[in-house]
């Protein structure tokens, strides 16, 4: 079956490294884990139309690293695989392999200030 997210909405395959468990083998009441959870972006919609400016494209990609919070998004099974769907709006922050032209850009900037406040 192909499942495609509708609108800004993406699908996640949650991390399996985030299990509810201690170090020491306990598991842990939720009240004790951690608030933000990542997962791989495994599809994306098309984005979401906005009146005066058409169609804006979702910023992830499929591959992308998203983190979100225990809470956001709806949690569903697809081919036996727990997932979870959220709007683009719930991922708080991503990374990704490869830059994009303003993701290299903006390092380009931190390196610089970087540099500037070692000296």
């Amino acid at each position: 079956m192909h499942f495609m997210p509708l609108l800004d909405r993406v699908l996640i395959l949650p991390n399996d490294s985030e299990e509810a468990v201690s170090p020491g083998g306990m598991i842990l009441p939720e009240s004790m884990q951690t608030a933000i959870r990542t997962g791989t972006v495994v599809a994306t919609g098309p984005g979401r139309y906005y009146a005066g400016v058409g169609l804006v494209h979702c910023t992830c990609k499929p591959g992308d690293v998203a983190f979100y919070t225990q809470h956001s998004g709806a949690e569903i099974v697809l081919d036996g695989r727990r997932m979870r769907i959220l709007n683009e709006s719930e991922i708080v922050a991503m990374a990704r392999d490869v830059p994009t032209e303003d993701e290299a850009a903006s390092d380009k900037i931190i390196g610089t200030i970087k540099r500037k406040e070692m000296s």
